[in-house]
């Protein structure tokens, strides 16, 4: 059995305009922020890169979220 936890997160990360894609440099930033706010070690680069890249996964899905919400 596989255990886990969720939590949730508000990060707040500006855009030049709501349909700007986030670049890898402001997901990187975010990133950061979320490691040093929440004290997140990680014990390999590998595992940090894949909670980099689920982080960037999650921001992608609430910026699409958003833009449909504000389209509607």
């Amino acid at each position: 059995m596989r255990k886990g936890f969720t939590f949730v997160v508000a990060i707040t990360i500006p855009l030049a305009s709501p349909g700007e894609v986030l670049s890898e440099q402001k997901i990187d930033e975010a990133f950061a922020d979320f490691i040093v706010r929440y004290q997140k070690e990680y014990h390999s680069e590998a595992e940090r890169n894949r909670r980099r890249e689920l982080f960037a996964k999650t921001l992608m899905d609430v910026v699409a979220a958003n833009e449909e919400h504000n389209e509607a």
